[in-house]
């Protein structure tokens, strides 16, 4: 709406970039905001998941990781998500799992979640973020890392991209502040 604001007005179009990890950053604003003025992340732990395998969990080094792991689109060739277990299984070196009933479906899976889950909790906080992120990939499991606010405003992800900006604030001095995620490429929002 801004570009077009811009064209009506100057006669000139503009090329509009949106990056969506900024665009993530900018709506938890006020979180990312309380970290830029080291102000703790207050953080609650709902263990009530509709599915385990998508779902965070904490690692042995402090750190999360979500699992976004689709069993319920199993392709045709495995409608039950009985081969999709099997390998997320060995990915985990839970291998006695693989027979166990209450398991065995997506179905299963589901209806068992809260036997599941602290199960898939005790067994995440056996390695660190960085062995689980090798395993998962070497077997092609998705997931990806759970950023804190203060994981944030130090990823160079973040600052290479330009989220933040500093100003110099009369009666306060210099601040950072989130840039917005809207990018004009011929002229600066």
């Amino acid at each position: 709406a801004a570009a077009l604001y811009h064209k009506e007005k100057t006669g000139k179009g503009q090329k509009v970039e949106f990056n969506l990890y900024h665009t993530g950053v900018w709506i938890v604003g006020a979180d990312i905001m309380d970290a830029l003025f080291n102000v703790p992340l207050h953080m609650t732990d709902p263990r009530k998941p509709e599915n385990p395998l998508y779902e965070t969990y904490k690692t042995k080094d402090d750190r999360w990781l979500q699992l976004t792991l689709g069993d319920r689109y199993a392709p045709a060739a495995d409608p039950e998500g009985r081969i999709f277990w099997a390998g997320f299984c060995r990915a985990l070196d839970r291998t006695e799992l693989i027979n166990d009933p209450r398991f065995a479906t997506t179905k299963d899976r589901q209806k068992h979640r809260e036997e599941l889950t602290p199960i898939l909790d005790d067994t995440f906080a056996t390695k660190t973020y960085d062995e689980w992120e090798k395993r998962l990939r070497e077997h092609n499991l998705m997931f990806g890392p759970i950023l804190s606010p203060l994981d944030v405003i130090k990823d160079p992800q973040a600052i290479a991209n330009d989220f933040f900006s500093e100003i110099d604030q009369p009666d306060v001095g210099k601040i950072k502040l989130i840039n917005t995620p809207t990018k004009f490429c011929q002229d600066p929002a």
